[in-house]
């Protein structure tokens, strides 16, 4: 009798241990699912992503450790042109399908800017912080008969950022300090929009 009871004791440990493991084996497969499911959307967006081979070579140059956010094309002069977004704020690209850049827009520091431009922007932005600024450059045009001409040299443009009392404002200058676009608060471009909307609809 006490064998009997024995055999069976061991045959329940036997059964716990399969069941314990199986247990296991579940649970792992399962998170090993969660987490690939949890990766799909994030490949599944970037195997969306197909840029000619020119274009890519020139991501690749211009921003070799930036992930690119959103792609659009258009057509313009015949010609059609890849407008690149890249996460994180790194910056913008206009590119054609044979890799021509015509607009750039990269993030730069303070200490980049030409001279000109860092005393423009500071003096804009006294009493308010300077969160974020665009270099931008335009490389070349394409005028109606889908000819591109480089320009040489690039047109620059520098767009600040600031932040005062929790409002954004944007001030937009050139290389050797001239503004190109006054500084704009967020409440005064949504006051001028409301003003702009009341005149259309009269």
């Amino acid at each position: 009798m006490a064998k009997k009871v024995l055999f069976l004791f061991l045959v329940i440990l036997v059964l716990m241990w399969v069941l314990t493991g199986c247990a296991k084996k579940e649970e792992k497969a399962k998170q090993e699912a969660n987490q690939v499911a949890q990766q799909a959307p994030e490949e599944a967006e970037e195997m969306a992503v197909e840029l000619p081979a020119a274009v890519a070579q020139v991501v690749k140059e211009k921003f070799p450790e930036a992930q690119i956010a959103e792609v659009e094309t258009e057509e313009k002069a015949g010609l059609t042109l890849y407008n690149i977004e890249f996460k994180d704020n790194k910056g913008e690209i206009e590119v054609t399908a044979d890799g021509q850049i015509i607009e750039i827009a990269t993030i730069i520091s303070l200490e980049e800017l030409p001279e000109g431009a860092a005393q423009a922007i500071q003096k804009a932005a006294e009493g308010a912080t300077i969160k974020r600024i665009e270099k931008g450059e335009i490389m070349a045009k394409i005028n109606e008969a889908c000819e591109i001409t480089k320009i040489e040299p690039p047109l620059q443009a520098f767009e600040a950022e600031l932040v005062k009392d929790g409002q954004t404002g944007e001030i937009t200058v050139s290389p050797d300090g001239k503004i190109i676009e006054e500084l704009k608060w967020e409440a005064e471009e949504e006051a001028q929009k409301e003003v702009k909307e009341k005149k259309e609809q009269k």
